[in-house]
């Protein structure tokens, strides 16, 4: 039996620094979800990228994006009040967590694409009528 070798912090950082330079985001090692939760996540600038997203106004899966392996791959402390990108915490913990997350993601073989939210009125003034999620590369919108 083999032992896999820790990756070390700054090796981490690099890892989901990569991921996000290949789609164009941004890896918030001091964000906050929510109501001022510290977390460290993905984002394209304004919202987290979003695994699973749900239609605002019906709550359904948006077509091409949902793969039941994602919330399988979620780590412990991922952000729970939303399908987003980010885990809670910071610091070396926190960072390992989404490192793992990347590595998992990527092995799955997704990319960032943007979506549709159907978000309307004071909800799209919020969070926009766009938005980023994951996806498998093999499945088409």
């Amino acid at each position: 039996m083999t032992e896999e070798k820790l990756k070390t912090i700054e090796e981490c950082k690099s890892n989901i620094q990569e991921f996000a330079n290949r789609f164009k985001l941004i890896f918030e090692d001091e964000g906050e979800c929510g109501f001022g939760r510290e977390c460290v996540g993905l984002t394209n600038g304004s919202n987290y990228v979003e695994y699973n997203p749900t239609d605002s106004v019906n709550y359904d899966y948006i077509k091409g994006f949902y793969d039941e392996r994602f919330y399988d791959i979620t780590p412990p402390d991922a952000y729970h009040k939303h399908t987003c990108i980010a885990v809670l915490g910071r610091g070396d913990n926190a960072i390992r967590q989404l490192s793992d997350w990347v590595d998992r993601l990527t092995e799955i073989g997704v990319v960032v694409e943007k979506y549709a939210t159907g978000a309307t009125g004071i909800q799209a003034m919020v969070s926009g009528v766009y938005n980023y999620a994951v996806k498998p590369s093999n499945i088409t919108s």
